[in-house]
């Protein structure tokens, strides 16, 4: 989804708040690793986020890290070492970074071909397997409850399918050749070792440079976490204004949600156009109804403070 921003300014006060709302780039991801030594260190910088959109099997669009990945140390300090097997037993370890649609779907397909394989799931947030196209109607209230976006709850996963799926929880770090990875999460600190590892962290929200993105009441459509955080702010009835950055598919949708909702929306777009991936005649009439229910803005450029 193109980048875009604007003067945008949020204020929040008691009866009113104006919410910058970032619509966030769809390029999905799901990176397998081979579990053969590294000859060069990869930098990976974040976390393992969310991972995909839908149900559907996600391709590579863009290498989008989530944790630093090292070759040839003795372990990392603070983190419990661990052995590559369970129990004593020599059973193979399929361990998954990111569970959306495309972390879980390599999971299940996996469980499905080998039944006897140790499939673990690490997921930072608090829900797996999710539709995150359904976000901006979760925050228009057309889905009433987040949990109805969830294409499995994780019981599906866990007690059914047999999948070790471990929410609130980080991957910090990889080493690749001694197949270990470090996690940190509300037990702690561990390690855990593998024998194949499959990376399906997800893309990151495409933020403007611009200063103060990092204040409260601004929000990426990105995660159900935050769109659900979004969502009590909206409900308590003291948001008048929103800016929505992004006028793509999720930043329109956004904007209808919020239009809905009673709020005064404004739409900012870096392109001089909306729906950038679409024809240009259908994209014209996109935007004259648009320009009929919100302020629209195109052609905008990074410019001042939020």
């Amino acid at each position: 989804m193109a980048r875009a921003a604007a003067r945008a300014r949020a204020t929040t006060a008691a009866t009113s708040s104006r919410t910058v709302l970032s619509a966030c780039s769809l390029r999905a991801l799901m990176h397998i690793s081979v579990t053969g030594p590294v000859i060069d260190s990869i930098g990976l910088a974040g976390r393992a986020s969310p991972g995909s959109s839908s149900r559907q099997d996600l391709t590579t669009a863009e290498v989008l890290p989530a944790c630093s990945l090292m070759t040839g140390v003795d372990g990392l300090a603070g983190y419990p070492a661990a052995g590559n097997r369970r129990r004593g037993q020599q059973v193979a370890r399929l361990v998954v970074i990111g569970g959306g649609a495309a972390g879980m779907s390599a999971a299940s397909a996996a469980r499905r071909v080998a039944p006897d394989l140790d499939v673990v799931v690490y997921e930072v947030g608090s829900f797996a397997a999710y539709g995150m196209c359904g976000i901006p109607y979760f925050l228009g209230g057309t889905v009433p409850r987040a949990e109805s976006l969830l294409a499995y709850p994780p019981s599906e996963f866990r007690v059914k399918r047999g999948i070790d799926l471990r929410l609130h929880t980080r991957v910090d770090a990889i080493d690749a050749a001694r197949h270990q990875v470090y996690s940190s999460g509300e037990g702690g600190t561990a390690s855990l070792g593998y024998d194949t590892l499959v990376v399906a962290t997800g893309a990151e929200p495409v933020r403007p440079p611009i200063p103060g993105l990092d204040q409260p009441g601004i929000f990426t459509i990105r995660s159900l976490d935050e769109a659900i955080e979004l969502r009590r702010l909206l409900v308590t009835g003291t948001v008048r204004r929103a800016i929505v950055v992004g006028a793509g598919y999720i930043g329109l949708e956004t904007a209808e949600a919020l239009v809905c909702a009673g709020i005064e929306v404004e739409v900012v777009e870096a392109l001089p156009r909306v729906l950038g991936t679409v024809d240009e005649p259908i994209a014209e009439l996109v935007r004259e109804e648009l320009e009929r229910h919100t302020r629209l803005r195109l052609g905008a450029t990074p410019s001042g403070r939020v």
